[in-house]
């Protein structure tokens, strides 16, 4: 009985240890979607530098940008929540890197903005004959998104940083698949 009691007891336990959350697959998860953002606001460049400007695309690319610093922030509040007591005294770092990333959230609002602001009378169609067409001031839509490139580029640094801090442990590399594709 005891026995029993013993071995019911320690699988419970290891469950539970099984079931602990870590602070590191958050953090990674943060670092991933920064990576994704870089990689965005670089497409937005070349969409706003493009000669033939298409405004779906570039609206697009937008908010997958505005999800992935989103995901972003979400997942280092996750990652600073789940920090053991050992490396609390680098949650300072976290909140750094979270406010790097709500800088460049608050730029590409301010991209938007200004998006929207100069694109508006390529969209409508209710020009007066004789009537001159606003001109586009493209190079204030290029140092806007050259901005949000080098708010996102700060937030990758601060990222790669703070897994230095915090010595963070790499993911395990995916091994090599062998044998017959399970299906």
């Amino acid at each position: 009985m005891i026995r029993t009691t013993l071995i019911a007891a320690l699988i419970s336990l290891s469950a539970s240890t099984a079931l602990a959350q870590d602070h590191t697959l958050p953090t990674h998860q943060a670092g991933s979607a920064l990576v994704f953002a870089g990689l965005q606001t670089r497409m937005l460049y070349a969409a706003v530098s493009d000669r033939t400007f298409d405004i779906d695309f570039t609206k697009r690319v937008s908010e997958r940008l505005k999800e992935a610093l989103s995901e972003a922030k979400s997942n280092i509040d996750r990652g600073s929540s789940l920090l053991p007591e050992a490396k609390m005294k680098h949650e300072d770092a976290y909140l750094k890197l979270r406010e790097a990333v709500v800088q460049a959230e608050r730029q590409l609002a301010s991209f938007n903005t200004i998006l929207e602001r100069e694109t508006a009378s390529m969209l409508s169609d209710d020009e007066e004959v004789g009537e001159e067409a606003p001109v586009t001031d493209w190079d204030k839509i290029r140092l806007a998104s050259a901005f949000l490139h080098a708010d996102v580029a700060s937030a990758q640094a601060k990222h790669a940083a703070l897994t230095k801090t915090v010595r963070l442990a790499p993911l395990r590399a995916v091994r090599r698949a062998t044998g017959e594709r399970p299906e």
